[in-house]
């Protein structure tokens, strides 16, 4: 039997999807990142993938260099190429800079790349996003600290550590985090959470992804392995910077509207973003994200339907 009757059309959608999100982002798949989104039902390995991709889609996809993209995109392969070199540049920079500063990040459970730098695809230049988790009670008494050494090092022009362009976009405390698990489950925070790059806390981070079923629902592949048997601990005396996210949040608020401002006159208006704040959160969610994530629910809630229609057929 041939590949292509073995293949359900979701399948093939699927791959589709997925080459087209990343090349709407100026990058190639890897067959790899590929793979680990498909269903395990169908795809078990990187050589039927790449055999599917062949005999079904051939005639618009191609799999070069171990980079999926359609045949007028070949050159994105070695732009994706030259990305991943700067991504990992980043992540090892954001990694020296926690290790060296234990002080600022001491109440931080977790601490990881994420956005474009997590998917390999960062430009020299980009800003790098970073993921938080803090103890309870300290998300702004930590994020104060860093903040304030930051602008120091950059108004004093000294920035040997390459820091002055780190971005804290989503940042939680414990128990925010533990409620974004409970409230939200889509396919793109799905594929946020399981690209991270964790620079500090990885079993941490591990332990949470490993233990949320609706990730695995979207994306069966994903395996988390975490040698943690009990939810993470975090320890220490009770801490509250209640005043502190009163005023650090206004103060960001501002800092937003002046920037989303610029972005307008620019013409970004994909780039203008609104700032969610509360206690134990603080997440930077731009237009661009939005429409996104309503690109990925209408294609997962189009399969889904598709899926019960083949079922009660």
């Amino acid at each position: 039997m041939s590949t292509q009757k073995r293949i359900s059309k979701s399948v093939l959608e699927r791959i589709i999807f997925f080459v087209s999100v990343a090349q709407s982002n100026n990058a190639a798949i890897s067959l790899r990142e590929l793979l680990n989104l498909m269903p395990t039902d169908q795809v078990h390995s990187a050589d039927q993938l790449k055999d599917i991709i062949r005999e079904c889609l051939g005639e618009t996809l191609l799999v070069e260099a171990g980079y999926v993209v359609t045949r007028e995109a070949l050159k994105l392969v070695e732009t994706t190429r030259m990305a991943q070199l700067e991504s990992a540049k980043k992540i090892q920079q954001v990694k020296s800079f926690v290790d060296s500063h234990h002080k600022l990040f001491a109440d931080a459970l977790v601490v990881a790349v994420s956005g474009s730098a997590s998917y390999g695809s960062a430009n020299k230049g980009d800003d790098v996003d970073i993921f938080l988790i803090t103890k309870n009670g300290a998300l702004w008494s930590t994020l104060f600290k860093i903040l304030l050494y930051i602008r120091i090092r950059r108004i004093l022009r000294v920035d040997s550590e390459n820091i002055s362009n780190l971005c804290f976009s989503v940042a939680f405390t414990k128990r925010g985090f533990e409620e974004l698990l409970k409230s939200r489950s889509d396919p793109l925070s799905a594929r946020e959470l399981i690209n991270l790059k964790p620079v500090k806390g990885g079993e941490t981070l591990g332990w949470y992804l490993a233990n949320t079923e609706w990730i695995k629902g979207y994306y069966p592949s994903f395996s988390s392995p975490s040698p943690r048997k009990q939810p993470p601990m975090a320890l220490g005396r009770k801490q509250d910077d209640t005043p502190l996210s009163i005023l650090l949040g206004a103060y960001l608020a501002t800092v937003a509207k002046l920037r989303n401002t610029l972005f307008r006159l620019q013409g970004r208006d994909q780039d203008v973003f609104r700032v969610i704040r509360s206690k134990d959160r603080l997440i930077y969610e731009s237009h661009r994200y939005v429409e996104l994530r309503t690109r990925y629910l209408k294609f997962f809630k189009d399969q889904s339907t598709q899926l019960n229609r083949a079922i009660h057929n």
